[in-house]
């Protein structure tokens, strides 16, 4: 590896808008709305608050993407030809972007990991020398010397210097897309989950049945924002799952409206007891009161549930009480803004009560409960318990029927995914080809409300995912 890359290409197109940005551009990219009851108990009692985070619809104001691929070429990517799958994933994603983005290739081996081309503006020209390149991808054969989890790593950090050495960072969204279709049994997790200063989305994509699932997890786990995701070696009727999978990912960076969200919650009149915000990252403040949740970019239309577990102090007498403040900021592009007036919820405290939850409180509640439950369900799978995992399982299911009296697209996602669980916790073999990978693509869904690929499970299971998301879709069904 050399010292630095600083051979990034420049844009030169107008990006698509014109003119300076608005206040209210810059100012109404994110909506916030406050769910809760109106009225608590004058004696002390818990209160939960709900607040969901939407990106807002900006017309054709966006941001271009640098995007580094980090291929997988070892040998075993010739079987049930992952290297054609890998190519024509590649081939669709250069076809899509745009002249104000760019792309990097990386390929890894246990043989070596090769930068095979800058940050290229997706020009026709650039296009044309990356799909070459593709075309001339070829596997490399196997070494004893360095394991996969090793190869992985030096991929992945390969692309992170690519993008930490960029001169041209303006108006950018930066990711990583690594697609893994090795299985090493022997790999050490840690090799991987060690990588410093993942400072950037990392997307990852298990390709087939044979890879590392529990590495590629860890890995998004350890990024701001990255997603798991599983692509079936089976192809659809038009073109490879991979390609499916790439063209969900890259449906989310076209439309990040913007980057490093943080919400702030400072409690009043009360206690913050617990904040489920997924695993963004959380910064506690005690000495105010307050927490502050970080949750990187947002897409168009995507959504951010947060809630917030109150306790709330005995009072005397019927009074409008407030019991939180809330502050966000977000960078849109070369522009910072930040919420100086605070959102403040205020409930009556008062001795007559009879207001059931919100529905979206109940339905939110639900969902949590029921991830947590699916991850009680994959430790014990893990350990061969597949009685108890299904056990588990079917007690989510059943806890999912009494939430709403009538359908609900989000309760009826989540049965959904109830149902495929049960079928790929049945046995041993099972669970280790397909089981175990669904598991975690749903976990880091759920953990980062974000959409992940579920394999064959894709075109029903639409769990977070936009309309433009869903525009793609189209190609492939």
């Amino acid at each position: 590896m050399v010292d630095n890359y600083v051979d990034d290409e420049q844009i030169s197109e107008t990006p698509p808008y014109s003119g300076q940005v608005s206040e209210f551009l810059k100012a109404g990219r994110v909506n916030v709305t406050v769910i809760s009851k109106a009225k608590a108990p004058p004696e002390q009692n818990h209160f939960k608050v709900m607040l969901e985070l939407t990106g807002a619809e900006i017309g054709k104001d966006r941001l271009g993407v640098d995007i580094v691929t980090v291929l997988d070429v070892n040998s075993m990517a010739k079987k049930d030809k992952k290297l054609d799958k890998m190519k024509s994933a590649m081939k669709f994603m250069i076809k899509k972007l745009s002249p104000i983005d760019r792309l990097s290739v990386v390929t890894f081996s246990t043989l070596s990991t090769k930068r095979k081309s800058p940050l290229l503006a997706m020009a026709d020209q650039s296009k044309s020398r990356i799909e070459n390149l593709v075309n001339d991808l070829e596997v490399e054969v196997e070494s004893t010397e360095i394991t996969v989890a090793d190869g992985v790593t030096a991929g992945l950090r390969t692309a992170l210097q690519v993008l930490n050495d960029r001169v041209h960072t303006t108006r950018r969204v930066a990711a990583i897309m690594l697609v893994m279709c090795n299985c090493d049994l022997k790999s050490d997790i840690r090799n991987v989950v060690q990588v410093p200063d993942i400072n950037v989305p990392v997307y990852t994509f298990g390709l087939g049945r044979i890879f590392d699932e529990k590495v590629l997890y860890h890995i998004t786990n350890k990024s701001p924002g990255g997603i798991f995701s599983v692509a079936d070696v089976k192809d659809t009727p038009l073109s490879s799952s991979l390609s499916l999978a790439f063209s969900q990912c890259l449906a989310g960076l076209l439309t990040v409206v913007v980057q490093d969200l943080k919400l702030t919650i400072t409690s009043v009149n009360s206690k913050i007891e617990k904040v489920s915000a997924g695993n963004y990252i959380q910064y506690a403040n005690n000495d105010v009161g307050s927490l502050t949740v970080s949750f990187g970019n947002l897409y168009r239309e995507e959504k951010r549930n947060v809630m917030v577990e109150l306790l709330l102090p005995a009072v005397d007498t019927q009074a409008v009480t407030e019991v939180l403040k809330i502050y966000y900021s977000y960078n849109a592009g070369e522009y910072f803004f930040q919420e100086e007036k605070p959102l403040i919820t205020t409930i009556t405290r008062m001795e007559t009560l009879n207001e059931e939850e919100p529905e979206k409180v109940t339905i939110e509640d639900a969902r949590l409960r029921t991830i947590t439950t699916i991850v009680e369900a994959t430790d014990a799978a893990d350990f061969g318990k597949f009685d108890e995992a299904q056990d588990k399982i079917v007690e989510a299911q059943n806890m999912l029927e009494d939430v709403v009296d009538q359908p609900e697209q989000s309760i009826e996602m989540l049965k959904y995914e109830l149902y495929e669980l049960i079928k790929l916790m049945q046995s041993q073999d099972i669970y280790t080809s397909l089981g175990r990978a669904f598991a975690l693509a749903v976990q880091t869904s759920h953990d980062r409300q974000r959409f992940a690929t579920r394999g064959a499970a894709t075109r029903n299971l639409r769990t977070f995912a936009t309309s433009f998301m869903d525009n793609y879709l189209f190609f492939f069904w």
